[in-house]
């Protein structure tokens, strides 16, 4: 299990870095689009809006959870031959990458999305989420400090180094227990309501967040050494305390916090306006804000699939209804930045409108998630591991059998344990173990634990 969080942290956490970092508006998008104005639309639009549809599309159409990690590779290769275009510097060439920078990255996530559910409750998904985000934090910091140091071309390519990583994890995932997650496909009735109800909180929560990105932070440039890190120090120290505490806090606690804080920011953003006080103020309540209601986002929506199954579904629609929120932010903003008079006035009537709208359906909606229903993934982990069991034993030669001790070493292999965890937990030695496994691989005609997984996630071949 260890070894799946690992993965499950490290994978996002260095790919969601980087798109911080870049298409959602970061230190690398600034470089390679200083210049956007030759399309009818931000290049950032252009991969939100991509993003988005993507989403949709998928939740509604993909049902087999099987090719979750296939969908991972696909969307990482995608993500890095899309941002090998930049190097070139074309305009035209930059709006296909950002094109398929979209749709790569919505699949990346929403493969990534079956693993995560499969993980546990709700403590296990909050420390992994925060400790998810607080790697892409640390990530797009890293990007921040390096932007001066080196020239426009060394940085776009240095910006693909968080994605070569990932592929990295991948490789390593791809002859690991992290695989067997792939076998789990059952299904359970989803409330039509309750998809309608979380998609409307969404949209109505990150409406704030298309504000934040055109209007606020604009007006919002403080020049001084530690403005640019600021803002991630902050939001990474909230999520480190969420993860401390996470067994003492609530998720609905988490989304009241985050709501809260939020309507503090925009009355700090309406009466301090552009002023240092201003920027320390309203930068520092909106990113603790956004720091809490992120965590709530995911932690819901891992708990939601680990009740009623389908991940494409939850993660699909309800991650367009965080993107969809900015993209009609970035809109409405837009309009907002002609008014010449009470501009600041206006963002917060409307930040409250949408704040107030949300917290009305809160108590409905956490009673819903938190409602009792068989989790499938949970259940089901054992019967996995029982069929890949039973399909790696097809491989045995005929006059060859296992053990009954070396029946559970195979079966504690095949769930991902090292060689001290399963001495641990049969309480012999780790010299025993590895006598086991020497005469298990003489029997099977291979040589690493590693070939054993493969035997048992392939069937044998007919003569």
């Amino acid at each position: 299990m260890l070894k799946t969080k690992i993965f499950i942290i490290g994978s996002l956490g260095l790919y969601f870095g980087w798109m911080l970092a870049f298409p959602f508006y970061g230190p690398i998008y600034s470089v390679a689009f200083s210049d956007d104005s030759l399309f009818i639309m931000p290049m950032v639009m252009v991969f939100m809006i991509a993003h988005t549809m993507t989403y949709i599309v998928s939740g509604i159409c993909l049902r087999q959870t099987s090719i979750w990690f296939k969908m991972m590779i696909i969307g990482l290769a995608a993500t890095l031959m899309s941002s090998l275009l930049l190097v070139f510097n074309h305009p035209w060439l930059g709006f296909i990458s950002m094109l398929i920078m979209g749709i790569a990255s919505a699949v990346f996530i929403l493969g990534w999305s079956v693993v995560f559910s499969f993980v546990g409750e709700k403590e296990s998904h909050l420390k992994i989420m925060a400790s998810t985000i607080v790697l892409a934090n640390l990530v797009v910091l890293v990007f921040f400090i390096m932007r001066p140091l080196i020239t426009i071309n060394n940085y776009l390519i240095l910006s693909m180094t968080p994605l070569i990583l990932t592929a990295f994890l991948i490789k390593i995932a791809s002859s690991s227990h992290v695989m067997w997650v792939e076998s789990v496909n059952v299904m359970s009735k989803v409330p039509k309501h309750l998809l309608l109800i979380f998609f409307l909180f969404i949209f109505n929560i990150y409406l704030n967040g298309g504000f934040m990105y055109t209007v606020m932070l604009p007006s919002l440039r403080y020049k001084g050494f530690f403005a640019p890190y600021y803002p991630y120090l902050l939001y990474m120290l909230v999520l480190t305390i969420l993860y401390v505490f996470n067994q003492r806090i609530s998720n609905i606690l988490i989304a009241y916090l985050g709501i809260a804080l939020l309507g503090l920011a925009f009355i700090s953003f309406a009466l301090l306006n552009e002023s240092i006080y201003g920027y320390i103020m309203t930068i520092g309540l909106m990113e603790a804000a956004f720091a809490l209601l992120d965590l709530f986002l995911w932690t819901s929506l891992g708990l939601l699939v680990s009740k009623y199954g389908k991940p494409y579904l939850f993660f699909g629609i309800l991650l367009a209804a965080n993107t969809t929120s900015i993209i009609v932010g970035h809109l409405i903003s837009d309009n907002i930045s002609n008014i010449e008079n009470n501009r600041y006035l206006v963002v917060a009537l409307l930040s409250a409108a949408s704040i107030f709208l949300a917290v009305i359906v809160i108590p409905w909606l956490m009673r819903i998630i938190n409602a009792s229903h068989s989790p499938p993934f949970k259940l089901n982990a054992e019967s996995i591991y029982r069929q890949r069991y039973a399909q790696l034993i097809t491989h045995l030669p005929q006059d060859m059998h296992l053990t009954q001790r070396e029946s559970e070493v195979v079966m504690l292999v095949l769930k991902g344990l090292t060689n001290k965890d399963i001495a641990n937990e049969l309480f012999i030695s780790e010299h025993t173990i590895k006598t086991h496994l020497k005469k298990i691989h003489g029997k099977f005609g291979v040589s690493r634990k590693k070939d054993l997984i493969y035997l048992a996630s392939n069937e044998k071949s007919k003569p």
